[in-house]
């Protein structure tokens, strides 16, 4: 799947427990040649269960504009029940590739009705912060 172009928007995930190990930035223009692995994303927890959701977590907030990149995969892995039960081994990708939708798009598809309803949100609590303080 690697593919070239420049990297627009870049948002990264954070947080305890979440580390990217990443060579790109907003602009990086990737060569036709080069190693496809651009980024390295590793989540600890406490327990299994914890980190998968901590690994979903992250997965969500990382974004990168521009370039196709194999994070809708593992949105859809994270998502699994065999994966969040620890049930998987070698051959995991082989049998489950052709379960998985792999179109970003429609894996984020409620993104911007989201994005809006948490906007609402903040902005009532706000306006109830000012009027408990009135």
């Amino acid at each position: 799947m690697p593919s070239t172009g420049t990297v627009g928007r870049y948002l990264t995930p954070g947080g305890p427990g979440v580390r990217l190990d990443s060579c790109l930035y907003s602009g990086y223009k990737l060569p036709t040649c080069y190693d496809s692995m651009l980024g390295k994303l590793i989540v600890s927890g406490l327990d299994w269960k914890g980190t998968v959701r901590k690994a979903s977590r992250a997965l969500d907030e990382y974004f990168i504009e521009g370039i196709k990149t194999n994070i809708p995969l593992c949105r859809e892995i994270v998502k699994d029940s065999d994966f969040k039960n620890g049930q998987f081994n070698t051959s995991y990708l082989d049998t489950k590739m052709d379960k998985f939708n792999l179109k970003a798009s429609s894996s984020m598809s409620n993104e911007d009705e989201k994005l809006k309803n948490i906007s609402n949100l903040i902005k009532k609590i706000k306006e109830n912060r000012d009027n408990q303080i009135k």
